[in-house]
């Protein structure tokens, strides 16, 4: 999950390396953008295989309340039958081999 996806290149640039090196897997940037046109410039510019989301509610977003969100960026793995297995600050962090 990414925090601002219009000001974190740096995040997004981890997470496109990540997903060379793991294809099964479905990537959900949850954006806590406010600014609707500078999240879908850099949306625009970004792997199109990853399915971005925002509600532009920046910290009031309701993304932050489902997910128990306390920091930026968090990541979490979900299996195939949608169950949290972990939740992590970077994406190193969980266990997806």
């Amino acid at each position: 999950m990414e925090q601002h996806l219009s000001t974190l290149h740096e995040g997004m640039e981890a997470i496109e390396s990540w997903k060379k090196e793991h294809l099964d897997y479905q990537i959900i940037a949850i954006s806590l953008d406010t600014d609707k046109d500078n999240y879908q410039t850099a949306v625009s510019k970004l792997p199109k295989d990853i399915l971005f989301l925002c509600d532009f509610r920046g910290y009031d977003s309701t993304y932050i309340k489902t997910f128990y969100v306390m920091a930026t960026p968090t990541f979490f793995e979900i299996d195939q039958n949608k169950k949290f297995i972990k939740k992590g600050k970077a994406i190193n962090q969980l266990e997806i081999k």
